[in-house]
């Protein structure tokens, strides 16, 4: 368990302020700065692996080139070797780009790029006080239909009567 300021200033005959003061200027920016370093070591180790792993890939992809010995028998029954040639591509080998996929994954969790995704079931709803839901949708339809009958009446008022009514 840790130390706390006020014992260590009782240690030290400081006050506890001195000893916060020092820590504050003195041992954490090295704290920091050691940290920083490791961090970075670790980092350039990941990045070394997938740089690694993206090679080995490559060389893993394109032509192969193999050659197939047959013995074969020619025309008098002696028994001769036939040499062919065959160029075979390969598509590479999928266990590289796993290795890039891990690198790649542990690099953004060591920066803080993925957020751990959590279930979160979002729903959307207007409550108000002393009414359920079904009686608020009532009550909103209503006023709806209310404000159309109102903007109906002013537009009516607007344009005068109709022609059929004079």
């Amino acid at each position: 368990m840790g130390v706390s300021l006020r014992d260590m200033a009782s240690r030290l005959k400081v006050s506890p302020e001195t000893v916060r003061q020092h820590i504050k200027k003195k041992i954490e920016p090295r704290w920091r700065a050691e940290a920083r370093i490791s961090f970075d070591q670790e980092l350039s180790k990941i990045n070394h692996i997938e740089r690694v792993a993206w090679e080995k890939f490559a060389e893993s992809q394109g032509p192969e080139r193999q050659k197939i010995i047959r013995e074969v028998l020619d025309k008098e029954g002696v028994p001769t070797r036939l040499i062919q040639r065959a160029t075979k591509w390969r598509t590479g080998e999928g266990h590289w780009l796993d290795l890039v996929k891990w690198a790649i994954e542990l690099r953004a969790k060591l920066g803080g790029l993925l957020i751990q995704r959590s279930e979160m079931r979002v729903e959307v709803g207007i409550r108000v006080a002393g009414f359920k839901p079904e009686e608020l949708t009532g009550e909103i339809l209503g006023l709806i239909l209310s404000r159309i009958e109102d903007r109906r009446a002013q537009r009516a008022a607007l344009e005068g009567p109709e022609e059929d009514e004079v």
